[in-house]
């Protein structure tokens, strides 16, 4: 089963000018969310008071309960309410409550985010730019030894 703990997600540059990364907090609230949203569909138990539920929760979505968040993102459970309403109204989720827990979708989440499995999965593909770190260049300067005069003074 996969973890929430793997894989990655995509930033864009461009979010750098939004209206959510304007705000500390909220950016924070914002990246948390595309952080927990999953990549693919699954079935997760979830507790409802006494007993447990099963929920389908889709790509793009994940289950949100306030307590948790605000442990996670370590601020007040308001504080966290509050933002989630906020990207809510900015139409950025949408966020389905019931008595026990919330589903929220992040919307548009395929703009954000690969939509095929072998993107989704990290896994590089002919449209995006590998990260080698092994080339040739990089191994010479692993490898140099710096002398003293040398680390005093940046090369030109």
């Amino acid at each position: 089963m996969d973890t929430i703990d793997e894989g990655w997600v995509s930033l864009y540059r461009k979010s750098i000018h939004s209206r959510v990364f304007q705000s500390e907090g909220l950016w924070k609230v914002w990246t948390w969310c595309l952080l927990r949203a999953n990549y693919k569909g699954q079935w997760l138990q979830v507790k409802t008071g006494k007993g447990t539920t099963e929920v389908n929760v889709k790509r793009g979505q994940f289950i949100f309960g306030r307590k948790t968040a605000a442990k996670e993102l370590r601020m007040k459970e308001g504080t966290v309410y509050d933002r989630m309403l906020k990207l809510g109204q900015m139409q950025n989720l949408l966020i389905e409550s019931n008595t026990h827990y919330s589903i929220v979708t992040v919307c548009n989440y395929d703009a954000y985010q690969f939509s095929n499995t072998e993107e989704a999965t990290g896994n590089p593909t002919t449209n995006q730019q590998p990260t080698n770190t092994d080339n040739k260049e990089n191994k010479v300067n692993k490898k140099r030894k710096w002398s003293a005069k040398e680390r005093r003074r940046p090369a030109s």
